[in-house]
């Protein structure tokens, strides 16, 4: 009778010790994802499933629960998208594709195996969480056989923006001008990332400070208002930088007042010029840009202001130089 019984004890130790076993192959550990990337592309949600499709090792952790950290970082370059993925205080991985979508999936892919070495020899598995399947991971390549599944050839999207800058530009004098401005911008994308042709428009308007200008015993006090319109037809993405050639037309009044005569009088005169210039800008968020212009005008009406007959207060020079920072919100 020792027999059955030795073999019955045997049964129960083995369906207690199994699911501990079970429980032993599924412990997952708690990971914090800390993820940036630009709007277009796929959100924390989606990396995070694309994650846990390749390894059950992992789940999201509580607001105070210590955890690993999974930090993505994903930006747009010239001809498609740039991103690294760093667990813990490790060395980054980065990678590169034509559409953001693999990329994401890529990224989760490289995650998965540093958290779970045996990731790699496992299928991805269907998301344990409702929403679309995550994308499956496609590593930049110069193979043809590697290529991603095809994305949309392209997009495009009508964006406005608002915003303000200062302008200094060198007239004989340097005269310094406060400037609103209003954008619309034909925003275009090729599998995901900026296209080259996006073109954009913006008007502005300018009102400079005073600034004096003597000879001699007289002079002049002159300001100018303005209006321009500019087209920027194309721009070039690198890295975080955005760069845009541009050209212009401004017309406005030029105003004088004379100085040091004995009956000053004030005269204002239309001008117009035309520009062309280069525009940086570098995002500092989501929707605000800080921007920086350089170019030169060239004055299509020069007119002079005499105060005495032998004394000429101004006279417009036959080109110019100017350059303006300020920022700018676009509303997508």
């Amino acid at each position: 009778m020792k027999r059955p019984v030795a073999i019955a004890a045997a049964f129960v130790a083995a369906l207690l010790a199994a699911p501990r076993r079970a429980d032993a192959q599924t412990t997952s550990d708690p990971v914090r994802v800390v993820y940036e990337a630009p709007p277009e592309c796929p959100n924390e949600t989606s990396f995070f499933r694309a994650l846990a499709a390749r390894t059950n090792r992992v789940r999201p952790a509580a607001a105070d629960e210590p955890a690993r950290v999974v930090r993505v970082r994903i930006a747009a370059v010239d001809g498609g998208v740039r991103g690294d993925v760093r667990i813990d205080e490790g060395d980054p991985r980065e990678l590169t594709s034509h559409a953001c979508a693999d990329l994401v999936g890529a990224l989760a892919f490289v995650g998965a195996l540093a958290v779970d070495p045996t990731a790699g020899g496992r299928a991805a598995s269907a998301p344990r969480t409702e929403g679309p399947e995550p994308p499956a991971p496609a590593l930049a390549s110069s193979s043809p056989s590697r290529a991603a599944a095809p994305s949309p050839a392209s997009t495009t999207a009508l964006a406005l923006g608002a915003g303000a800058a200062v302008e200094v530009a060198y007239v004989a004098d340097a005269v310094v001008a406060p400037r609103l401005h209003f954008d619309v911008t034909l925003a275009r994308r090729t599998r995901g990332a900026p296209a080259a042709l996006s073109p954009s428009a913006r008007l502005a308007i300018a009102r400079s400070f005073t600034v004096e200008r003597r000879r001699d015993v007289a002079g002049a006090a002159l300001s100018f208002t303005a209006a321009s319109l500019d087209g920027c037809p194309v721009r070039a993405t690198l890295s975080w930088l955005e760069l845009r050639p541009c050209i212009g037309i401004a017309a406005g009044v030029l105003r004088a007042t004379a100085l040091g005569v004995a009956a000053p009088s004030t005269r204002t005169r239309p001008w117009a010029a035309a520009t062309a210039f280069v525009r940086a800008a570098v995002p500092l968020g989501d929707v605000l840009w800080l921007e920086a212009e350089g170019g030169a005008m060239v004055p299509l009406v020069r007119d002079a202001f005499v105060v005495e007959p032998d004394v000429i207060a101004y006279e417009a020079p036959a080109s110019a130089f100017f350059g303006r920072v300020g920022a700018t919100v676009h509303f997508p």
